[in-house]
């Protein structure tokens, strides 16, 4: 990753610079390869097979993963660290989910993937029996669709399940609990009544919401419930046998497995994050177009504003710029004052762009969604819809107030809270629920094993952080058309490559890591508190502990490290930039000559 003045001689002295261009469409092959074992964990794919083709499939698929940041990147690439950084960090969560996926066993395959919906009674459940449940083992798989009405399984924080047939119909919001968004029959139900549990009905990732209402009618989960005495055992078995083939058929295979694939939280699903975890979602459509359309414009004036004064501290701007509208500051506080804002606006920015995508895809799903009903009324009347709504609650905020709410819970409530949970799934399957087995295996303490196994989790985490850097920075080296660009432009080299690897500090290269892996003795630390004074730490000392694990100490490592390794190298001088990189969401960080004034 240094830069090497030999690769000079590679390019004639007059070679033009690189067109900006997206990576290719080879690049999502491993997508396509993630949506096959998505396909293969269906339940009409018989167990034998699926298990057989998966662990042909899953090394083929991780390698890819791995290999496609390096092989397909924004262009020029020299100049594209910070977009081929965020292209590159879904490629660990590709070789993970791969590794996932490939080795799920049948238990697994049918019980954690099962798709359960909302019913608003996670909340309580979770209240009422955690207790009883410690030490339990997981209860069978989620019965048919009326069984599932009056005996619902909850997850509790260390992901067993319980049922709880006494539960009141409450949502987590306080608003009243909707039915839960269940597969329909293909062919109406003869009956009114629900069916028997059936070995049949066990069955993993059903529909999240009917495809076409007016021919699949309303899920027999709404219907009023019934004693299940008088349910005739002809009446069960025929409900069962529909409901099995609804549930085989090749479109809702299809259909369901788009869905796992693009449900990276797992909302709705077993192996998803408990609701009580995450931020309420809004209360219906016109609520969440609202909240969601007014984070994306909020989140883009934060993210180009840090983006801004990274690239001012890059080209050393921003300490004369503060100099001037702040005299009483001494050049060298100015100079401190610089490198601690566009350092702490790292954070602060990613926070910003994830908010960007999430919101952004959201309210393209449900453009999408309307666009579809439309489409169909046009074709069909209306007779024929898609969906007959679209459900807000598989879409609340990414976040829950990290930073307004940052006290609360702690370190441990801020990382399993308030952060996002796009790749809890991953770290629990492939990371914590591993390691905690082999400690047990060993012999070795509990309190032992879950250290190990959050420590392990935090490693991962900074892995996939580090190889999105190391994949962005591959091949880095000065090119004569780069270098002729920017003389033609008056552009510093400083402003186009890094400083070379060799010459930056432990910290500087090493920061992610150093970050990451002192978060699970910060967590060890707020446990021993909690032992000795039978407390969670909370209030103002609450958060003055968690913004200096995160905040002071994440700007000192992964910021400082992240800013050294080039993470706004590429970018225009701010002088520069057109009015596109200040209107446009993420158009900030588009690597020169695109969006640059050069009159």
């Amino acid at each position: 990753m240094s830069l090497d003045a030999d690769a000079l001689a590679l390019e004639p002295p007059d070679a033009p610079l690189v067109a900006f261009g997206l990576p290719s469409i080879r690049g999502l092959a491993f997508g396509a390869g993630l949506f096959l074992l998505a396909l293969l964990l269906q339940p009409a794919v018989p167990s034998r097979t699926s298990r057989t083709l998966r662990l042909v499939l899953f090394p083929l698929v991780a390698c890819l993963a791995f290999a496609t940041p390096f092989r397909w990147r924004f262009e020029p690439f020299d100049l594209a660290i910070p977009a081929n950084f965020r292209w590159a960090i879904f490629a660990p969560y590709g070789v993970l989910k791969a590794l996932e996926w490939g080795t799920m066993g049948d238990r697994a395959r049918t019980k954690e993937l099962a798709w359960v919906g909302f019913d608003g009674r996670e909340e309580e459940r979770a209240r009422d029996v955690v207790d009883k449940v410690r030490g339990a083992t997981v209860t069978q798989a989620t019965h048919e669709d009326a069984t599932e009405a009056s005996t619902t399984a909850v997850s509790t924080s260390n992901g067993l399940e319980v049922p709880d047939p006494g539960a009141r119909k409450r949502s987590p919001n306080g608003l009243p609990a909707p039915t839960p968004i269940r597969p329909v029959a293909v062919v109406p139900p003869a009956l009114d009544t629900p069916p028997l549990p059936t070995e049949a009905s066990h069955l993993p990732t059903p529909s999240p919401s009917p495809p076409f209402d007016a021919v699949n009618p309303p899920s027999i989960s709404s219907l009023p419930l019934r004693p299940t005495s008088s349910i005739s055992p002809l009446a069960a078995q025929q409900r069962s046998l529909q409901s099995t083939t609804q549930r085989h058929h090749p479109l809702s295979a299809l259909s369901d497995a788009a869905h796992l694939l693009s449900s990276l939280r797992g909302i709705g699903y077993t192996w998803g994050p408990p609701l009580r975890t995450l931020a309420r979602p809004a209360p219906d459509e016109r609520a969440f177009v609202r909240r969601a359309a007014r984070e994306f414009v909020r989140a883009h004036v934060v993210s180009t504003a840090c983006v801004a004064l990274q690239v001012l501290e890059r080209d050393g701007e921003l300490a004369p710029l503060l100099a001037r509208r702040l005299p009483f500051l001494s050049p060298a506080a100015a100079q401190l004052v610089a490198a601690t804002l566009s350092r702490l606006g790292i954070g602060a920015s990613l926070h910003a762009q994830m908010n960007i995508g999430a919101e952004g895809v959201s309210l393209a799903l449900y453009g999408l969604h309307c666009a579809t009903n439309a489409v169909l009324a046009l074709v069909g009347g209306d007779c024929v819809k898609w969906r007959s709504r679209f459900d807000v609650r598989e879409y609340p905020p990414l976040f829950d107030r990290p930073f307004l709410a940052m006290g609360k819970g702690g370190l441990a409530g801020f990382w399993g809270h308030r952060w996002h949970a796009l790749f809890r799934d991953v770290f629990t399957s492939v990371g914590y629920r591993p390691v905690t087995r082999l400690v047990r295996k060993a012999g070795l303490p509990k309190k032992a094993g879950q250290f190990a196994a959050v420590v392990v989790v935090f490693a991962l985490s900074g892995w996939m952080h580090w190889q999105a850097l190391v994949a962005a920075r591959y091949g880095l080296a000065p090119r004569a058309s780069t270098l002729a660009f920017a003389a033609s432009h008056h552009l510093p080299s400083s402003s186009l490559y890094p400083a070379p690897y060799s010459t930056l500090s432990f910290v500087e290269r090493h920061g992610t890591w150093v970050f990451f892996l002192v978060q699970p003795v910060a967590v060890t630390l707020e446990n021993v508190w909690l032992k000795a004074t039978g407390r969670r730490i909370g209030g103002w000392p609450g958060r003055a502990w968690v913004a200096l694990c995160v905040v002071v100490f994440g700007q000192a490592t992964v910021g400082k490290s992240w800013l050294a390794l080039g993470l706004v190298h590429g970018l225009p001088p701010v002088r520069l930039w057109s009015w596109h990189r200040w209107l446009l969401p993420v158009l900030s960080l588009a690597p020169m000559p695109l969006f640059m004034r050069t009159a």
